[in-house]
């Protein structure tokens, strides 16, 4: 039996592993499609609901591309963890159980202690906890420079925290994140 396809809802997405990722890593192909085509509508962005999980899609503003993934540090700097690809315009936040066998190292995974709504503060730029994804390409100074292009992308397997309340075993800013306790 094929697994249902996704409906719009409303709300927060859960405390705990979540990922950015090109929405392919976690919609099967129908599925997919009945998202773009018919959730979104030209929307901009839709929570979702995917079987047992809760996801935020959305357009990015420039399209297909690579993009700036920021965590929430200390004085209101915002620091470069790593980048997103979007293959097709759009990106997604998914929790980790959500994430499709055999997803690739482009899912940029991060943790949340509480319970979260996905905010576009800007257009295709999305606030989710403590952390920022930027597609407009639009970033103040309080942001990190972002010195990786294209040719040279961070791709990171570990997982982020919140940069004001680091998970024990995650490093410190500028380091990469690993797996929770008990992950």
């Amino acid at each position: 039996m094929a697994a249902p396809l996704p409906t719009l809802a409303a709300g927060a997405l859960a405390a705990g592993e979540h990922a950015v990722v090109d929405p392919a890593e976690v919609f099967r192909e129908e599925a997919w499609s009945h998202l773009v085509f018919s959730l979104l509508g030209g929307g901009q962005g839709a929570v979702v609901d995917y079987g047992p999980h809760r996801c935020y899609v959305w357009a990015t503003r420039s399209g297909h591309g690579v993009y700036p993934f920021y965590r929430q540090g200390p004085g209101g700097r915002k620091e470069f963890c790593a980048n997103v690809r979007a293959d097709a315009g759009l990106l997604c936040i998914a929790p980790r159980g959500a994430l499709r066998a055999g997803a690739g190292p482009e899912a940029v995974r991060y943790c949340l202690a509480a319970e979260a709504a996905p905010d576009m503060f800007r257009d295709g730029d999305v606030r989710h906890g403590g952390f920022e994804v930027i597609t407009s390409g639009e970033v103040g100074p309080e942001y990190q420079t972002q010195t990786l292009d294209d040719g040279d992308l961070a791709y990171d397997e570990g997982w982020w925290a919140p940069g004001d309340a680091p998970a024990p075993d995650v490093p410190a800013p500028g380091g990469r994140g690993s797996p929770p306790t008990g992950a």
